[in-house]
Parts: structure tokens; C-alpha cells; sequence
């Protein structure tokens, strides 16, 4: 839908947010904001909607409301933007006491800070809402998103879409053009171009005159945890060996069948940024040569009592930035946090200590002020 599309349902529901509010006497939503507001002495001021809104005290406030199609950072930075350049003409031409208001069908927690930061209210059409003008203060939160399927960020980390994600997470320093990103993760251009998009939008990459670069890498970090739910359970495996030594048989079968794996979760963890005793061998290994791995390592399946799990990546990309070492192929610092992160017990203790002391290092320059 676009802005003026939006705007009649905005308007309902700011009505609604502020409906029963005891200092308020009355709201009136103008009529023809949305193609532009003729104000007193010739100006107009171009919003989707405008809310006249009266205090029992007399006092009164205007609400200038830009309607996004997209609740995510950068777009509450262009409403800012917007208000910088329209909020004068509204004082110029006297309209009461403007107080800007980025609204969209969803606001992010990320837009809702950026709405925080720059001085803008903010409420969208799920219910969630923040406004503070004179003595008003309405904050509502806690409304998820109506519409999942259609948050932009959503096929961010899908499975070969999270290979752009991995190589700006694997070399925070660099900035890509697109052709290069695409090349270094095998996937076409135009899907780094989708990706760049969604990057841009929530600010965890910034565009440079080098190209794509990484902003903002724990955010990133986050949003993929949380979103990070459609691989399949590891297959659980029983050995004789003890966990070093079936660790290392794994990988041993791995290389004769000619396959991809990497050590993963507490496996890979204790070689990168050791924190907490295991007592399972947690290995990558592909999809299509897991069950050839297993039989070559003398691995026995079992419901219950494994102490050797093969992960089955959702995407190859999972190998990403593996490198070796005392001779075991282990997983990139970004998939081991993945992956502990999944596990029961102490494993987002293991995740948190493995960002903290082997990612964050390599990040300190690039992450933002917290706000």
C-alpha cells in the first residue's frame, strides 16, 4: 500500500491511541492532509495526516504525521528528515504547538528508537505507540507484527540470503560492491541487491563510497537469533570413543568421503574461545554425505544418550570462514554462536562469552552508541 493508502487507517488508529486520555479534550483529524494542507497566509504543508488536539487546560497541540510504508530505521530517519525541512513552515505559518510523528503499518524496536533519538513520536497499526507532547505521554508496546510474512527483513536470513550477512560479519572491515558480495558467497546479484535493501533499512550495514559496509554488527547478530529457527534438529549419534577422539574420527570420515564439515557449538567453542566443560561431539557435516560420515566413524543412532550430534546445515553457507585448527576443520566464530545458541543448558552462556571474546575484538570499531 502506499502512504496515502495508509493514511486513512492511521488516522482510525492514532484516534484510537489517544482516545481516553484524561488530559485530552478533543482530537480533529483534518480534512486533506494527505494531498497537502493549505494553512493560513498561503503555505502548505504536505502530511499524510494532521491531528488538531485539544487539552481540557486549552492548551492545544498539532500532530504532524508522516505515514511510512516500513517501520525500520531508515525509514524513520527519512521522516526525520522530512521534519526538519517541513516542521519550520508549520511554525511559520502558525500552526499550534507541530509535534512530529512517524507512523507505520509496524514499527520496529529499532525504529522506535531512531523515533526516541531524533525527537518524533511514533505509533503504528498493530497498537504499539510512543507520544509525548505537553503533559500527554502515551507509550504502548508489546503489539507483535500482523503481518510477518511481510516484514522486509524477513528473507534476510533465509538460507543462501544469509551468506551476504556471514561475509559482512566475516570481514568487518571491508566494503563490497555487489558484483564482489555476490561472487565471494556464490549467490546472484540480485539477491545481494535484496539483501543490501534490508540491510540498509534496519542501519546494520551503511552504504559507502567503497561500497557496502557492516554498521551495526551485534544488531545483526540479534535480529539472525532471533530469527534463526527453521534448521533441522541434529541426529544423535553414539561412539566408544571419548568426545576428543570422536571428534576428531568425524572428521576423519568426513575428509575420506569427500564432504564438507566443520566442528560446531561446544566442539568448535572450545578451540575458539573456550568457557564450559561438554560432554558431546557437535559436528557440520553436509547433508548429502551425514549418513556415509556416520557409518564410516562407527557412529550408532540413538534416541537418547548421544554423545556425538551431526548438524545438518540448512545452507552451505554454514562453512563458511571455517578454518583449521590443530588439524580439525572448525566453524566461523558467527556459525558457533548460531549454534550454542541453540543449545539447552549452559549454551547462550557459551554464545555470549564466544561474541564477547572472539567477535567483539574485531567489531569494536564499528559498533554504534548504544541509545
Amino acid at each position: 500500500m502506499k502512504e496515502f493508502e495508509l493514511a486513512p487507517l492511521a488516522a482510525d488508529r492514532l484516534l484510537s491511541v489517544l482516545d481516553g486520555v484524561p488530559a485530552i479534550e478533543s482530537v480533529e483529524v483534518l480534512d486533506g492532509a494527505g494531498m497537502g494542507r493549505s494553512l493560513e497566509g498561503g503555505g502548505t504543508l504536505h502530511a499524510e495526516i494532521l491531528a488538531v488536539v485539544r487539552l481540557t487546560g486549552g492548551e492545544t497541540h498539532t500532530l504532524v504525521v508522516d505515514v511510512k510504508r516500513v517501520g525500520h530505521p531508515r525509514y524513520g530517519r527519512l521522516s526525520a528528515a522530512w521534519f526538519g525541512r517541513r516542521l519550520p513552515v508549520a511554525y511559520e505559518e502558525g500552526l499550534p504547538n507541530p509535534y512530529p510523528v512517524f507512523a507505520a503499518p509496524y514499527v520496529s524496536d529499532r525504529g522506535a528508537a531512531v523515533a526516541a533519538e531524533e525527537g518524533m513520536g511514533y505509533f503504528d497499526l498493530a497498537g504499539n505507540a510512543r507520544l509525548a507532547f505537553g503533559p500527554v505521554y502515551v507509550e504502548r508496546s508489546g503489539h507483535t507484527n500482523p503481518d510477518p510474512e511481510g516484514r522486509p527483513l524477513a528473507s534476510l536470513f533465509a538460507p543462501k540470503t544469509s551468506r551476504v550477512a556471514r561475509a559482512l560479519l566475516a570481514h568487518p572491515a571491508r566494503a563490497w560492491r555487489l558484483q564482489e558480495l555476490a561472487d565471494e558467497v556464490d549467490v546472484s546479484i540480485g539477491l545481494v541487491a535484496k539483501a543490501k535493501e534490508s540491510l540498509l533499512d534496519a542501519e546494520y550495514a551503511r552504504d559507502t563510497p567503497d561500497g557496502l559496509a557492516l554498521a551495526d554488527p551485534d544488531g545483526l547478530v540479534d535480529a539472525w537469533l532471533a530469527a534463526d529457527r527453521r534448521r533441522p534438529k541434529p541426529r544423535g549419534y553414539y561412539s566408544l570413543d571419548g568426545v576428543a577422539d570422536a571428534e576428531r574420527r568425524v572428521c576423519d570420515a568426513v575428509r575420506a568421503s569427500g564432504a564438507r564439515a566443520a566442528l560446531t557449538s561446544f566442539s568448535g567453542a572450545e578451540r575458539v574461545a573456550p568457557h564450559v566443560r561438554y560432554s558431546h561431539a557437535s559436528v557440520l557435516v553436509e547433508a548429502d554425505a551425514l549418513e556415509e560420515v556416520a557409518e564410516r566413524a562407527g557412529l550408532r543412532p540413538v534416541e537418547t544418550g548421544a554423545n556425538v550430534r551431526l548438524h545438518e546445515p540448512y545452507d552451505n553457507g554454514a562453512f563458511y570462514g571455517a578454518r583449521d585448527v590443530d588439524g580439525l576443520p572448525v566453524a566461523h566464530p558467527v556459525q558457533l554462536v548460531l549454534d550454542l545458541a541453540r543449545e539447552k543448558g549452559r549454551g547462550e552462556e557459551a554464545a555470549d562469552h564466544l561474541r564477547r571474546h572472539a567477535l567483539a575484538p574485531t567489531w569494536a570499531d564499528l559498533r554504534p552508541a548504544r541509545r
